[in-house]
């Protein structure tokens, strides 16, 4: 084997092992922030719980790691959220999505408003999160948006108007995928 060779095998040894370096590095930074999430969101819980009138309504953790799973496995660009409560589901779904992709999420409880945005931010994941306050009914068809994914969470006597809205306003394209929570209350 020539000089060359061998200078040749040396460089692309070590350019491996810098990719391996970084990787590694990229997973431990994820799992660092995946953690301070985690800790958040267990806090959310534990607020929801004492501030909040039926706090049962929260998505919870098996619920959130459900949604995460499934906005990781649409890679959904756009996510329309009806009924935030105190943001557990909307901040579950945007751990899931990536780089450039929003939620729009609306509740109608003015009063949920700061506990939600607080955490939102908190968590870092404020700028994946576009709240509002309102009803969805009225401010999402103003909005122009299609969205990929839709999370029906709201109040339930509404969601035959919800998923109307969604084919009358055209919110939704023919590859959207539609969820409803709670659908046998």
């Amino acid at each position: 084997m020539n000089e060359q060779a061998i200078i040749d095998k040396m460089i692309t040894f070590i350019e491996t092992k810098e990719r391996e370096l970084q990787a590694n590095k990229m997973n431990a930074d994820n799992h660092a922030k995946n953690d301070v999430v985690k800790s958040i969101m267990d806090e959310l819980e534990r607020e929801t719980y004492l501030r909040v009138i039926n706090p049962r309504m929260i998505s919870g953790h098996i619920q959130g790691k459900l949604l995460e799973m499934l906005v990781r496995m649409l890679r959904p660009r756009r996510i329309l959220e009806i009924g935030t409560f105190t943001g557990y589901s909307a901040s579950s779904m945007a751990m899931g999505l990536e780089e450039g992709a929003y939620i729009d999420t609306f509740e109608v409880d003015d009063e949920l408003e700061m506990i939600a945005a607080d955490f939102f931010e908190r968590s870092g994941l404020g700028d994946k999160i576009r709240q509002h306050i309102g009803s969805a009914l009225e401010i999402a068809p103003k909005l122009g948006e299609k969205y990929d994914l839709v999370f029906i969470d709201g109040d339930k006597r509404e969601y035959t108007a919800y998923y109307e809205m969604l084919f009358e306003h055209n919110l939704v394209h023919s590859n959207s995928f539609i969820l409803a929570d709670n659908i046998l209350w």
